[in-house]
């Protein structure tokens, strides 16, 4: 394992990263140095006891996208590939294989956990075993043909009506879900989602060069909902309250008028 680390100064100065309390911001250096060649953190319960610091210090640069935590409680630096890299020869692989394998890497933002398939519930006729005896299926009643694929649409989840498709790199759309967008407005409260969403797909179209890939996403989704709800907190706005609107004309005219009386002051 290598013995130095990289320190992105780009990335420490980021209002993202200042925001953060003093003492996540101290955690984090430390866990630089600590980390693993793929970024992944060894001894981060010694690190933090030698500290003195509790979870909640470790759970912030989580929650703002810093860490990445895995079920089975190994963690990785999320922008770690983006300025650490190791050369071929003291290069060590992670011992965290199977948390590897759940993680992709995109070279503006980092490691981002892989889309996890949906899957919609079997059928309840296909749990019965084979070897049933006759005589037990017999007593049972006859069950309509259309009984299971109701309940499987049922039970399938639910795309979000009222939150925009956003168009991906290779063509197709994203369609949140219900449950993803009842998750953002809990995360968010400051937020206008629906606007908002709608604000993300016409970026998009805009910006074709600029589209993510199914995988990475939802990281652009929290970043730009994370971004709105703090304008909003900073322009005094509370919950329920509408995001402020993007007047291209107003601004047009201040560039035009405002712009050239400034210049004309400094010369």
């Amino acid at each position: 394992m290598a013995n130095r680390r990289m320190i992105s100064a780009e990335l420490m100065r980021s209002d993202e990263f200042l925001s953060l309390p003093n003492q996540s911001q101290l955690l984090y250096i430390h866990l630089l140095v600590e980390a693993d060649d793929d970024g992944f953190l060894q001894g981060k319960k010694r690190i933090m006891a030698m500290l003195g610091m509790k979870p909640a210090v470790l759970h912030k640069l989580t929650e703002a996208g810093f860490l990445i935590e895995f079920p089975s409680g190994a963690t990785v630096i999320t922008h770690w590939k983006l300025f650490n890299q190791i050369k071929k020869d003291r290069y060590t692989p992670t011992k965290h294989r199977a948390e590897m394998a759940q993680l992709t890497f995109e070279p503006e933002t980092g490691y981002a956990l892989k889309a996890q398939p949906q899957r919609l519930p079997e059928a309840a006729s296909s749990a019965a075993p084979e070897t049933a005896p006759a005589a037990a299926a017999a007593a049972e009643p006859a069950q309509p043909e259309t009984e299971a694929p109701q309940k499987a649409v049922s039970d399938a989840p639910r795309a979000c009506p009222y939150a925009a498709p956003l168009p991906l790199a290779d063509g197709s759309e994203y369609v949140a879900l219900q449950r993803e967008a009842d998750e953002w407005r809990r995360l968010y409260p400051g937020v206008d989602l629906t606007q908002e969403m709608r604000n993300m797909r016409g970026w998009l179209l805009s910006h074709p060069e600029k589209r993510k890939t199914a995988e990475s996403i939802g990281r652009f989704i929290n970043t730009w909902l994370a971004n709105a709800q703090k304008q909003g907190s900073a322009s005094g706005r509370g919950e329920g309250c509408t995001p402020p609107s993007y007047d291209i004309d107003l601004a047009e005219h201040r560039i035009n008028t405002v712009m050239p009386k400034l210049r004309k002051k400094q010369r």
